[in-house]
């Protein structure tokens, strides 16, 4: 009975010494990752900002042209 319990201490034992490595390189993983997602979710906004912005101008500067053909006198 007592080289059971003894055997079951030293499985805990390695148990636990290889898990806690484990455990904390998903920790490191899953933060890394949530970096990665969160630093691409900034830019992506950040493009989207621009692209709207651009879009904005490209519509300014076609009301614009619209505009000039219309007052152009027509021969």
């Amino acid at each position: 009975m007592l080289g059971i319990l003894a055997i079951t201490d030293h499985v805990i034992t390695i148990a636990i010494s290889i898990a806690g490595p484990i455990i904390l390189a998903i920790l490191g993983f899953l933060l890394k990752l949530y970096s990665s997602i969160s630093l691409h979710s900034k830019q992506l906004e950040s493009h989207e900002r621009r692209i709207g912005s651009n879009a904005a101008k490209l519509e300014k500067l076609s009301d614009k042209q619209y505009s000039l053909v219309r007052t152009m006198p027509r021969d």
